[in-house]
């Protein structure tokens, strides 16, 4: 992506357009930015407001933002995991019922 944003910088100032950063961003990642996300951005790293986005710190930053994301989405998966996968202790006496209905049944057929 940084590559492509260097491409698209065609005054070497590093710095390329919102519509330009959303579409390789797009195409790099997959992420689409609405409106909303573009604005926060242009005001947040485009204070005197020329219209460009200085893409090296916004890659820096997307960088982290996704890294801090995947690692809670992988939080996720692990507290989802732990709540519907039994432990091992927990399994033991459910299985253990299950032999002693086997049992009976047998038993009962004789």
């Amino acid at each position: 992506m940084r590559r492509s944003m260097q491409k698209a910088d065609h005054d070497g100032q590093g710095r390329v357009n919102a519509p330009v950063f959303r579409q390789i961003l797009h195409e790099g990642t997959g992420v689409h930015l609405t409106d909303e996300q573009i604005y926060e951005l242009l005001t947040s790293l485009d204070p005197e407001l020329t219209g460009t986005l200085p893409y090296s710190r916004l890659l820096d930053n997307a960088e982290i933002t996704l890294r801090n994301e995947e690692h809670s989405a992988k939080k996720g998966v692990e507290k989802t995991t732990e709540q519907s996968i039994p432990k091992a202790e927990e399994a033991g006496p459910m299985e253990e019922e299950h032999a002693v209905s086997s049992n009976d049944q047998e038993s009962q057929n004789v």
